[in-house]
C-alpha cells in the first residue's frame, strides 16, 4: 500500500483536460509573473530541454517521514515533457503506471492491466523534474497566470505564482480549473514549491491538493533536477525520493510505455 501511495503522488497530477471545446475567456497573463517563470526555465537549464528527448531516473523512496527506515527503490522514464512511466518495487513485486498523450494504465503484481480514462490525468504530467513541468505549463497559452506577490516560506523569500486552466462548463466544474501554485526562490530562481490539484478518475468533482516541495539541485546532462522531493496530499506526509541517477536520452521508445 506505502508504494502504491509513491506512485500516485507522481502520476495523479494536475486536473482533467475535460473536453477540446473549452470557455471562451480570455486569457489573463501577468508579464511579471510569465517573466518570472521564463527566467526561472533558463536558470534550470531551459535553453538545454530542447536536446533532452527522454529521462530515466532511479530514487530511493520512503513513504514514512522516518528516513533511517528501509526504503523501497523506482524507475521513472519520461519522454517529451508529458509522456511517463513509474515502476516501483513492493515486496509483492512492480507497481507500474504509464501515461502517454493518448492513454493511461497501471498494473499491480499477479493482477491484469488497468487502464484509466486519460483525460483524468490532465496536461501536467511531469512533477519531479521542475524544468519539464515549467516546459509544460509555458507553452499553454490559454492558462491564466497572476503574481499573487512576494512571501517567505520558511528562510526563503519565494516568488508566488498563480496558474489556472480554463474548464468545458457543460463538465458541471466550472469555467476555471482548482489553481497550480508555483514557489520560485527569488534569489536562486529555483522553484522550491509547487501545489497542484489532482481529481479521482471515478469522480472528477472530487479534489485534493497536492504539494512537491523541491530541495537540492544538482547540474545533470546540462538541467538543474532536484535531487530530493518531498509529497504531501491535502497536507499529510505522502512521501520523499531521494535520487541515485539521472540520466537523459537514454533511447526510451513506445513500447517503454506499454503495460503487459
Amino acid at each position: 500500500m506505502r508504494v502504491a501511495r509513491f506512485v500516485l503522488s507522481l502520476i495523479l497530477i494536475s486536473s482533467p483536460q475535460l473536453s477540446s471545446q473549452q470557455t471562451t475567456i480570455v486569457p489573463q497573463r501577468d508579464p511579471q509573473a510569465v517573466a518570472i517563470l521564463q527566467q526561472s526555465f533558463a536558470t534550470m537549464g531551459g535553453p538545454n530541454v530542447g536536446s533532452i528527448s527522454d529521462t530515466r531516473t532511479t530514487v530511493q523512496a520512503w513513504t514514512s517521514q522516518d528516513t533511517k527506515a528501509p526504503p523501497f527503490s523506482a524507475t521513472i522514464v519520461t519522454r517529451d515533457n508529458s509522456i511517463l512511466r513509474v515502476d516501483s518495487q513492493s515486496p509483492q513485486g512492480t507497481i507500474s503506471f504509464a501515461i502517454t498523450d493518448s492513454s493511461a494504465a497501471s498494473q499491480e503484481p499477479g493482477q491484469p492491466v488497468e487502464v484509466h480514462p486519460r483525460a483524468s490525468f490532465g496536461a501536467m504530467v511531469i512533477t519531479h523534474v521542475p524544468v519539464l513541468t515549467l516546459q509544460s505549463q509555458m507553452g499553454n497559452i490559454s492558462a491564466t497566470v497572476k503574481y499573487v506577490g512576494l512571501e517567505q516560506d520558511g528562510a526563503n523569500a519565494v516568488h508566488h505564482i498563480r496558474m489556472q486552466q480554463p474548464l468545458n462548463p457543460a463538465a458541471g466544474l466550472g469555467n476555471l480549473d482548482v489553481p497550480t501554485e508555483f514557489f520560485i526562490n527569488s534569489q536562486t530562481l529555483l522553484p522550491t514549491k509547487l501545489i497542484y490539484a489532482i481529481r479521482a478518475p471515478s469522480d472528477l468533482a472530487t479534489v485534493s491538493l497536492m504539494q512537491a516541495e523541491y530541495t537540492d539541485y544538482r547540474t545533470v546532462d546540462g538541467i538543474l533536477v532536484p535531487f530530493t522531493v518531498r509529497y504531501s496530499a491535502d497536507g499529510s506526509f505522502v512521501s520523499e525520493q531521494h535520487v541515485v541517477t539521472f540520466d537523459a536520452n537514454v533511447g526510451v521508445t513506445d513500447a517503454n510505455f506499454e503495460l503487459r
